[in-house]
């Protein structure tokens, strides 16, 4: 039956056994599923589980380049971790692919038919074989980690080996792509992870870079100025520790009365000046080690030669938490985060004022969506071109709502008023302000008589009326 296979899923309804026929969209032998993709998929054999605990030092971040430090450190450094994890919740908030004709306006119905097909399917798909989900959810999470790490994304439209049907969409590695200026085009090449490398000039692959520049096309990671921040941060860590064991806690003042020794000392060595003094120095080591062995709650027992006290804590001249408030300030910079969102919220910060800042964060949000948006929107579009099908693919995500139930109730209400008074002056259609509230155009027009809306009664008598007025009694109307 060629792509479309038919096959037979057995449901069991107690004792009885029916066969239920299911038409999956996408189904052909696993060992196709590859199709004509060009990038590396990694070699064949054992994959292994990658260890991504490391120990965060000045050390290693000494050691690794720039890219190798973020992504240990976005496993082991929470402040990293978090922003993050950040951009994924509210930047993988849902999407719409919406398919017009060529002006780019008026909906394209068997082109949208096709698309939202295509994006079912790709969580649906039949292949005989095991297979890890391909949607675009989770294709998604992928790109943004890739965005934020590498500095850039990229994928692959995978086709079947005849070129007649798009299978998937596969992320790859934007660190594995170089670029080569061949007549005046930059050209994509991959370094293939068994050596050599394969051109990507080719309409079925798709590279974008964050922050890109004339000289620079591989894009920018906008957690690149963190890994100075975190290597101050670490040495002041090491510092604070060292202080703290060393001034941090209050020590106990161990005197040791000389002239009591002196006395209890053996007559022969008195007179000794070089045993004298080592066998005081032995009385010195016996009670040091005789201390340092107590628990902490043991008591102190001890001859009147030794006298116990405390020493507490010293006051240090640098207020830690002042350093680290302008390390925390630092740190949220470098990560493109604000305070609300990395719980470091002070007590004078109003509810509106954590709102301004997680609004803020959105614009950077989008500015990552934009070229996830650009990838899959021209991705898509390039899928309704293999169909024989003319126009565009408009991926974009959906908003991320930050008010709760009562104040979108509230903004609602208000947005109603607006539109409706603006169509009722004549300023727009009902259609725009249908647009203005719901998002799409209206389904009729206003039921006036539902709304209470009745026709002012004419004034006057029938003969002091106007003519235009079908009520006067001169009307020239029917």
């Amino acid at each position: 039956m060629g792509f479309r296979e038919r096959v037979t899923s057995f449901l069991r309804f107690g004792k009885t056994n029916q066969v239920e026929e299911v038409e999956y969209g996408r189904s052909l032998p696993p060992d196709s599923f590859g199709g004509s993709r060009r990038t590396d998929a990694g070699e064949d054999g054992s994959v292994g589980r990658l260890s991504k605990y490391q120990k965060v030092t000045e050390q290693m971040m000494k050691r690794y380049p720039a890219k190798k430090v973020i992504d240990v450190l976005r496993h082991n450094h929470p402040d990293v971790s978090q922003a993050v994890w950040n951009f994924k919740i509210i930047g993988n908030s849902g999407y719409t692919a919406r398919v017009t004709l060529t002006d780019g306006k008026t909906e394209h119905v068997s082109g949208q038919k096709v698309i939202d097909e295509f994006l079912r399917d790709l969580r649906y798909y039949f292949t005989q074989g095991y297979e890890k989900s391909r949607g675009i959810e989770k294709l998604t999470d992928e790109l943004i980690d890739n965005i934020l790490i590498r500095g850039a994304a990229s994928i692959e439209m995978v086709m079947d080996k005849d070129f007649e049907n798009v299978l998937y969409f596969a992320p790859v590695d934007p660190d594995t792509i170089d670029f080569e200026r061949e007549k005046g085009r930059l050209v994509p090449y991959q370094r293939l992870s068994k050596g050599g490398k394969v051109k990507l000039d080719i309409p079925t692959f798709f590279y974008e870079g964050l922050d890109e520049t004339v000289v620079d096309p591989y894009g920018t990671s906008p957690f690149l100025a963190v890994i100075q921040i975190i290597a101050f941060h670490q040495q002041v860590l090491d510092d604070l520790k060292a202080i703290i064991h060393n001034q941090g806690y209050g020590k106990y003042d161990i005197k040791i009365i000389e002239e009591v020794l002196l006395k209890r000392m053996p007559v022969p060595i008195r007179n000794n000046d070089a045993k004298k003094q080592e066998w005081l120095n032995s009385q010195l080591q016996l009670i040091i080690n005789m201390y340092s062995k107590l628990d902490p709650d043991a008591a102190f027992v001890h001859f009147d030669s030794v006298e116990v006290d405390m020493v507490e804590a010293s006051q240090a001249t640098v207020d830690p938490q002042k350093i680290m408030s302008v390390i925390d300030a630092m740190m949220n910079n470098a990560l493109k985060q604000y305070s609300t969102l990395m719980g470091r919220r002070s007590t004078g910060q109003t509810e509106q004022y954590a709102k301004m800042e997680i609004k803020l964060f959105m614009k950077s949000v989008q500015r990552v969506q934009r070229l996830i948006e650009d990838i899959l929107s021209r991705a898509l579009t390039k899928l309704l071109h293999t169909k024989g099908m003319q126009g565009y693919v408009f991926f974009e995500f959906k908003g991320t709502e930050i008010r709760t139930d009562l104040e979108k109730v509230n903004f609602e209400q208000i947005a109603i008023q607006n539109a409706q008074k603006k169509r009722d002056n004549g300023w727009i259609s009902q259609d725009q302000a249908s647009e203005e509230v719901t998002g799409q155009k209206a389904v009729g027009q206003p039921d006036k008589e539902m709304l209470g809306i009745t026709k002012p009664e004419p004034k006057g008598a029938a003969d002091e009326r106007q003519p235009s007025d079908p009520s006067s009694s001169d009307s020239t109307g029917g």
